[in-house]
């Protein structure tokens, strides 16, 4: 039972990290990153919201990078 609390626990931060980070790109990064994304809708930005919760480490390497 410990080791799948320790997964559900591992999981459940690397989430929220992609949530908040997810905010933070969308608010603020989405325009620098693609130039194409300047003035985009809400619409749009929800997508791009939901796709970078799990994917979020990916985007934050090409950021520093």
């Amino acid at each position: 039972m410990l080791f799948a609390e320790i997964i559900v626990l591992t999981v459940s931060i690397y989430l929220l990290l992609g949530i908040v980070f997810a905010v933070y790109f969308v608010i603020a990064r989405i325009a620098k990153f693609d130039e194409s994304a300047k003035g985009a809708g809400f619409g749009f930005k929800i997508i791009i919201f939901f796709g970078l919760i799990p994917f979020w480490t990916f985007i934050l390497w090409r950021m520093v990078r």
